[in-house]
């Protein structure tokens, strides 16, 4: 992959970083909208306990949501 990227110059590392950028949004885009209608079939007692969780396992990962003020 480095030896590929060396042979770039900066302006074409560039587009193929926003290229993958893309393609990055785009699976995330896809994830988001099959985990909305999984999240949409559950009861609202579910949804509670599956956020619960969620939070839970991501802070314990250690990923810690930002609050902005």
């Amino acid at each position: 992959m480095r030896a590929e990227l060396a042979k770039l110059d900066t302006a074409q590392r560039m587009d193929l970083m926003a290229a993958r950028a893309e393609a990055r949004h785009a699976q995330m885009a896809g994830r988001a909208a099959a985990f909305k209608a999984f999240y949409a079939q559950l009861t609202p007692e579910q949804q509670k306990a599956f956020d619960a969780e969620a939070l839970s396992a991501r802070q314990h990962r250690g990923h810690h949501f930002r609050h902005q003020s």
